[in-house]
């Protein structure tokens, strides 16, 4: 059964369907300068997050999705400069803390740790009093411990960068005139440059600004930039094409929803683990959270069909018979 938004589609039965076949293509566009004091910041190496970002810095194209979805960074922790050596565990993972060396089994590993215990109970390098078990891993270890004491996220400023998505389709039943994209024809270079999608004043616009997608699923971008979410812009292609109609009148229509759990309480947000080596015994991990965005198109043509409408009559004909 078709789902709602097909509406009237339903009722047609002198007509063929035709399922669609898409592809996406999306590219994003801002720039952002993060300039905070060291206190403002509270993290290691403060340095490293005082800088200006483009879009290649924010929009990691490897955690997008083959239909064209993409990742946008909105916070970050910085682990620089790590090398193989032994170092305390971090407080954060279950099992590590302990009071003496019999707490801490030699070439253990807990199952969200770090590395391998070396049998020592060391104290932590932030927090003295409370000690963890040594291990033999990347030190120092992924403490997790975000700007701003993770009160907003560092780069909320990303809710004004923009992303153009290009979605080309077709109809392949219908034959090979029955395509086209979500670029509506006459569209100038000057207008995708400049126009912004608005559900009112100018829905066919291709290109988004990411905070009115996260505002369309009814969710703040403060809130869901400090640990990240998942997002869904569906593209919705209902086209009839009865008594002549051209491809041409066969228009998108975009809807945002969120797709994970707000209110998750394990695991909430969505965020990755991603190195940088800088030589053999050195590298700098990366811990990124932001907003993913899946792109969903779906749609279906309709057409009138002479045998369809025979055997809809014939049908009747039937019915009318029996009664």
């Amino acid at each position: 059964m078709l789902p709602p938004r097909y509406g009237i589609f339903w009722s047609k039965g002198y007509q063929t369907t035709c399922p669609i076949e898409s592809v996406v293509v999306t590219k994003v566009k801002g720039v952002l300068k993060t300039a905070y004091s060291n206190k403002e910041l509270a993290v290691p190496n403060p340095e490293l997050y005082i800088r200006v970002w483009d879009a290649s810095d924010i929009s990691i194209p490897s955690q997008g999705e083959e239909s064209g979805g993409f990742f946008i960074l909105t916070n970050l922790v910085i682990t620089a400069n790590q090398t193989r050596a032994t170092c305390p565990e971090s407080t954060k993972v279950d099992g590590a803390t302990c009071k003496s060396d019999k707490d801490c089994t030699a070439g253990k590993s807990l199952s969200l740790g770090n590395g391998f215990m070396t049998g020592r109970c060391v104290p932590t390098e932030s927090l003295p009093k409370i000690k963890t078990c040594q291990v033999e891993a990347w030190c120092p270890v992924d403490e997790d411990k975000r700007p701003f004491n993770g009160e907003r996220a560092l780069l909320e400023g990303t809710k004004d960068f923009t992303v153009l998505v290009k979605n080309s389709i077709e109809f392949p039943a219908f034959g090979p005139y029955y395509k086209r994209r979500n670029i509506m024809d006459g569209a100038t270079p000057e207008y995708l440059q400049n126009c912004l999608y608005n559900s009112q004043t100018d829905p066919y616009c291709p290109t988004f600004r990411l905070g009115d997608i996260v505002a369309g699923a009814k969710e703040s971008y403060t809130n869901v930039a400090k640990t990240g979410a998942v997002f869904a812009i569906r593209i919705d292609w209902l086209c009839d094409f009865d008594f002549g109609k051209s491809i041409s009148t066969c228009r998108p229509r975009y809807t945002f929803a969120r797709l994970d759990n707000p209110q998750a309480y394990v695991a909430p947000g969505f965020n990755f683990l991603s190195t940088t080596y800088h030589e053999e015994n050195r590298r700098t991990l990366t811990r990124s959270y932001g907003l993913k965005f899946v792109i969903d198109v779906d749609g279906q043509g309709r057409k009138f069909d002479p045998v369809k409408l025979i055997l809809a009559i014939g049908a009747s004909m039937g019915l009318f018979s029996l009664v």
